[in-house]
């Protein structure tokens, strides 16, 4: 990690967010990775699960993706069996 860090106001936890996977440049970056994720993200943590990569992408230090469950919702349900002209 370096001390380009970017100041981004400290994310609530949501109760959608069900797991984030987090991929390091350099795993000896996991303990100061640990440091500034808990400063960004708020407890109660989703599951987690972190790694090296050999390469990210434009070649960035660390790289965060979030699972995240939506809720159905009913107007919009997706489980209906065919579409409405099929239904009549």
């Amino acid at each position: 990690m370096d001390s380009k860090e970017r100041t981004t106001p400290r994310l609530k936890p949501h109760p959608s967010f069900v797991r984030r996977g987090v991929f390091l440049a350099d795993i000896n970056d996991l303990a100061k990775m640990n440091e500034i994720y808990a400063r960004h993200f708020a407890a109660p943590f989703p599951a987690r699960s972190t790694v090296q990569a050999a390469r990210l992408p434009r070649d960035a230090k660390i790289e965060i993706e979030t699972v995240a469950v939506a809720k159905k919702n009913s107007k919009n349900n997706t489980n209906r069996k065919g579409t409405e002209s099929q239904r009549k």
